[in-house]
């Protein structure tokens, strides 16, 4: 510790672009390529139309579990 007083040296702080909070961060070697997003993109697509295709069937089950809940006491 030669050349430092009583208080060792403040660390610092880095930019926002090159370190991530928490786990949110992707390592600059990892990329996405358009193939990648259309891919990713039709996937979710299917997803959201299969959960908007059956939404009335899911609330229906809800709502008979909860009534279920009521009447079991």
């Amino acid at each position: 510790m030669v050349g430092e007083g009583f208080e060792p040296s403040k660390a610092v702080p880095t930019d926002l672009q090159s370190a991530p909070f928490g786990h949110s961060g992707i390592p600059p070697s990892v990329y996405l390529t358009i193939k990648d997003y259309t891919a990713l993109s039709g996937k979710l697509q299917v997803f959201f139309n299969f959960f908007i295709f059956f939404m009335p069937v899911f609330q229906l089950l809800f709502q008979a579990q909860i009534m279920l809940r009521i009447l079991r006491g």
